[in-house]
């Protein structure tokens, strides 16, 4: 699939793609002003909407059209955001267990380690 009513090779669903694009347009402010009470870092904040924005398009086809968009468009803003905690959290204890790393070396030896030795 290449997105809402789009197969590799098939036709493509015109009303399904104006759909997305009405429901998505109508709520354009909505959407970003959820994801940054979320993220406190604007460029962060930025990264998470056009990832979430890729998947309402690719996963489209599993909206139901009776129900909200807008729910399900933060339900899918929480979820990449929970991806985001867990890779800000992963990095960060790497940058801790590397920092602790440099303050033994400090503490055993009297001097920081230089890069390459």
């Amino acid at each position: 699939m290449d997105g809402p009513g789009r197969k590799t090779g098939g036709t493509a669903k015109p009303d399904r793609h104006a759909e997305f694009l009405r429901l998505y347009s109508r709520h354009h402010y909505r959407i970003p002003a959820y994801i940054y009470t979320l993220v406190p870092h604007r460029a962060d904040a930025e990264d998470l909407l056009q990832e979430t924005s890729i998947i309402l398009w690719e996963k489209f086809e599993q909206f139901d059209p009776g129900s909200d968009f807008l729910a399900w468009a933060c339900q899918v803003a929480f979820w990449k955001f929970g991806n985001h905690r867990k890779r800000f959290a992963r990095d960060a204890y790497i940058r801790f267990i590397a920092m602790s790393s440099d303050l033994y070396d400090v503490a055993a030896n009297g001097r920081r380690r230089r890069p390459g030795r």
